[in-house]
């Protein structure tokens, strides 16, 4: 694809360092005073994300960051009723943004705060209106090494869904609200079903719901937590899963025989927005354009095995960690790239393409 042969010479092209004294400039055109209110989930990447973004950004600018547990279902009952949102700034993937995006509930990004070199570093698709890339993630075939000694391993979505030529007990994210687009649960049963990655959108939903259908008595496992998905390559109830690749890395690095197949592996993003009427709406700019910077991206997946959305980030990441991130010049040919726009457009009724194929994975769920 296009797009693709576009990326990878930019990243093969090398990079300038930036100097001491670029930092500097930078720093001083986003200092300020107060504060600035971000969701968060917890966890190891919280954990990494004060290493590279909260605490630097304090000390940088002087702005302190005030962290708050995850409230978006919270901040759209707020906007709707008028009431003032409780943070500034939440983390979102692509589903949840386009659904903030129809309600009018995100404020535009402003650019100006963002260096020429942050910039450039960026694709578009990273640098939305209302959005900005915070990290790429992989959807993909995770195995059982195990597994792997008893027979073929699927290296596509095709030899996946074949349980008859390739043996072995399955499990899936649920088709629910938190996995429908982050499982890339339509995706995968499509190219499942012999569709070309380049044809995939837009997706017949229906179709891929007789996929699944058809898939149904061979899924050992409908996951419904993240963690689950390589938990169960290790606890022995599933051979392979549709899992995702920072989870694969984490409990291989614990020692669990476990891997993760690339090809086909779908890449997604998870974006930093701008809650609307936000109390700390300066700040919160100048906290996005710092935490699109290459440095402070790199120090995040050197810790948590999550890909930059600053491309230029890869010239500061760890080379023995590069193969195991999405985005990497060594698995961005091969990857499928995720349509938000589609999964975003509004129908005549007025509901994204994810309300609809959400209320149609839940009917799916319950038979």
């Amino acid at each position: 694809m296009k797009i693709y042969t576009k990326l990878l010479a930019f990243m093969c092209s090398g990079f300038a360092s930036v100097t001491p004294q670029a930092v500097v400039a930078q720093n001083e055109a986003i200092k300020g005073s107060g504060e600035v209110v971000i969701a968060t989930t917890g966890g190891t990447w919280e954990l990494a994300q004060k290493a590279a973004f909260y605490e630097p950004f304090t000390k940088a600018t002087g702005i302190k960051v005030v962290l708050s547990p995850a409230t978006d279902v919270k901040t759209l009952f707020s906007l709707e009723h008028g009431e003032a949102p409780i943070v500034d700034i939440e983390q979102l993937s692509a589903g949840p943004v386009g659904l903030y995006e129809s309600k009018n509930a995100l404020e535009k990004v402003d650019y100006k705060y963002f260096d020429p070199e942050t910039l450039a570093g960026m694709p578009e698709a990273h640098r939305r209106p209302f959005a900005v890339g915070q990290i790429t993630y992989s959807l993909g075939i995770g195995y059982s090494e195990d597994a792997a000694k008893k027979g073929p391993i699927p290296k596509n979505w095709v030899q996946f869904f074949d349980a008859k030529a390739f043996p072995g007990a399955r499990a899936l994210p649920a088709c629910n609200a938190g996995f429908l687009l982050d499982g890339a649960v339509l995706e995968t049963a499509l190219l499942g079903d012999g569709v070309p990655a380049d044809k995939l959108y837009p997706l017949d939903v229906e179709r891929a719901f007789r996929k699944l259908g058809a898939f149904r008595q061979d899924v050992n496992l409908f996951y419904t937590s993240s963690a689950a998905g390589p938990q169960s390559l290790i606890d022995g109830r599933a051979d392979f899963a549709a899992t995702f690749n920072g989870r694969i890395y984490a409990v291989r690095k614990d020692g669990a025989k476990v891997n993760f197949e690339w090809n086909q592996s779908l890449i997604q993003t998870q974006f930093w927005v701008v809650v609307r009427s936000s109390t700390n709406r300066e700040n919160a700019m100048k906290f996005l354009a710092f935490a699109s910077r290459a440095q402070q991206q790199a120090i995040a997946s050197n810790l948590v095995a999550y890909g930059p959305t600053n491309l230029k980030a890869f010239a500061y990441i760890n080379p023995e960690l590069r193969p195991w991130l999405p985005g990497s010049p060594e698995h961005l040919p091969k990857q499928v790239q995720q349509n938000y726009s589609w999964w975003n457009e509004l129908g005549a009724d007025g509901k994204t393409n994810y309300e609809l194929a959400l209320d149609r994975c839940n009917r799916f769920m319950v038979k």
